[in-house]
């Protein structure tokens, strides 16, 4: 006996397909977070403009936590919006935020 598959077998694989693709598209889609901070300076990939973006720690004029995003003021009046989204997991945020914290007193 010879076993045909039905339609419910081909709607099943066409969406497991489909929802595997949308994932890989996904995921390769995904900006990482390229962050460095230090006691003099601010470093991070600007997705805006898609380049690496420098702040001194002299420049620096105050700097705003959002829930995942760090707003960096600068004397030149620019906004910096950092997006922490992409950096892997909460404990790593928590990190950036307490570095930026201790940054931010030492700037005062």
């Amino acid at each position: 006996m010879i076993l045909i598959p039905g339609y419910s077998t081909y709607g099943a694989g066409a969406l497991l397909i489909i929802g595997t693709i949308r994932y890989l598209v996904r995921e390769t889609n995904r900006k990482p977070l390229l962050l460095e901070i230090t006691d003099n300076k601010i470093i991070y990939l600007s997705e805006e403009r898609n380049e690496l973006v420098t702040i001194n720690s002299d420049d620096i004029v105050s700097i705003h936590n959002k829930f995942c995003k760090l707003l960096v003021f600068t004397k030149d009046e620019n906004v910096h919006n950092i997006n922490l989204l992409n950096s892997g997991s909460e404990q790593n945020r928590w990190e950036v935020k307490e570095h930026v914290k201790r940054l931010t007193k030492e700037i005062r």
